[in-house]
């Protein structure tokens, strides 16, 4: 079977692919975008009230973007930032805006429309990699090519841990498509996260660090090691020795500096939350005696 090979370009699956990372992106989202114009162009004519155009936006536009949203990396700033204006042009009749965009983005109850906020558009779409991902009876060969460089950090382990833009980007190795899906998984789980101390993960968590590194040891989590309320000793309000940590779970004897270097910066977080603690308590407190 012959193959004519290029070093231009090749299109599969919908997708033409160049050989740069930038420019395939370019390619498939430009045209998209101008059928996204189009489309609401098309409508611009029509009376609508601002729940009609959210409609047709929801509708009729914004599905013209999502394949290729779904499969390549994010746009360029400057593409996302046309995407905005075009919405923001039809809804207002290409005049200027009448009620803040932060408003329309939020529930009818709240006195929105909920128009679609691209940003978190982006992120919904980008997020739902993750979902695949973590579905264990997907065994397809994309999945595969990413366990290989998880796996170095705990695999699915890395979806649950409190990571920073420094280690997004360690992980991805110039893999933009896996950097955003990492920091769309990052933002969105940020502000639902209400874990108390003794219930934060110990690994890859931006907040424990020695030398601005964070740590991940594979055969402790191997051990089912992974939150630092493991290794606290209740009963004497105080980490476990070296000694206890290697009966109760097996580790090694030769990990002594591992453990008290991971301890230590575990000790640095959470003084500092109990120092937060008290200085909210001592504001609550003046605040009753001036009430």
């Amino acid at each position: 079977m012959k193959f004519n090979w290029t070093s231009d370009e090749a299109t599969t699956l919908g997708i033409t692919f160049t050989n740069n990372e930038k420019d395939t992106v370019l390619k498939n989202i430009l045209p998209k975008l101008q059928n996204f114009k189009n489309c609401l162009k098309s409508w611009h004519h029509r009376k609508l009230t601002l729940i009609g155009k959210n409609t047709v936006l929801k509708t009729f536009a914004l599905p013209k973007l999502i394949y290729v949203l779904t499969v390549l990396p994010n746009p360029p700033n400057d593409v996302i930032n046309d995407i905005k204006s075009a919405i923001f042009n039809f809804i207002w009749d290409g005049k200027p805006d009448k009620i803040k965009r932060t408003q329309l983005i939020q529930s009818v109850e709240n006195g929105g429309i909920q128009l679609t906020n691209i940003d978190s558009f982006l992120n919904a779409i980008k997020c739902s990699w993750v979902k695949r991902y973590l579905d264990n009876t997907n065994t397809s060969k994309w999945k595969l090519f990413y366990q290989k460089i998880l796996k170095k950090y705990g695999d699915s382990l890395i979806f649950e841990c409190n990571i920073s833009n420094t280690i997004v980007h360690e992980i991805a190795n110039e893999n933009i498509f896996l950097s955003d899906v990492l920091s769309a998984w990052s933002d969105v789980t940020h502000n639902l996260k209400t874990q108390t101390s003794s219930k934060t993960i110990l690994w890859n968590n931006k907040d424990i660090t020695s030398n601005n590194k964070t740590f991940f040891y594979k055969d402790w989590f191997e051990r089912s090691i992974k939150y630092v309320d493991q290794l606290y000793d209740y009963r004497i309000k105080d980490f476990y020795s070296f000694d206890n940590i290697c009966y109760i779970y097996g580790t090694s004897s030769n990990h002594f500096l591992k453990y008290y270097t991971l301890i230590k910066s575990i000790s640095i977080i959470l003084n500092l939350k109990s120092i937060q603690i008290i200085h909210l308590m001592y504001s609550n407190n003046i605040c009753r005696k001036h009430t």
